[in-house]
């Protein structure tokens, strides 16, 4: 398969081709809900390479439960991702700024443990390893 990266994503590519014995590897385009989906089921011999993935939050916002924990191939946390950020008003107090989506690029998981996020929108390649 001739797949286009950039640079980022070629050394991303060529660190899990070095250190994983890839079996297939097969574009995958989702964007629907979290709930049901493939993302949140551990298979060992299952990785996904991330190009784009962008979490969302529909309805009510409760900010301090939205987070997503990236687990690696050993199913251990490795990363997290929540949708809070912080700004100072110029002359004035803290405010806090909560986005209802969170976005990464240019990563690699086994699968994801959801709290309060509903949407996913994921562009990348679900990866088979032998």
């Amino acid at each position: 398969m001739n797949l286009e990266f950039n640079h980022k994503q070629k050394i991303l590519y060529n660190y899990l081709n070095a250190t994983f014995d890839i079996d297939t590897i097969v574009p995958l385009f989702y964007q629907g809900a979290i709930a049901g989906s493939e993302f949140l089921t551990y298979d060992a011999k299952k990785l996904y390479l991330v190009l784009n993935i962008n979490f969302a939050i529909a309805g009510v916002e409760t900010p301090a439960a939205n987070q997503i924990a990236f687990r690696n191939e050993a199913d251990a946390v490795f990363y997290y991702l929540k949708n809070e950020m912080c700004f100072l008003e110029p002359g004035g107090p803290v405010v806090l700024f909560y986005s209802s989506n969170a976005e990464l690029e240019n990563l690699y998981f086994s699968r994801i443990v959801n709290t309060g996020f509903n949407d996913i929108k994921f562009i990348g390649y679900r990866i088979t390893l032998v």
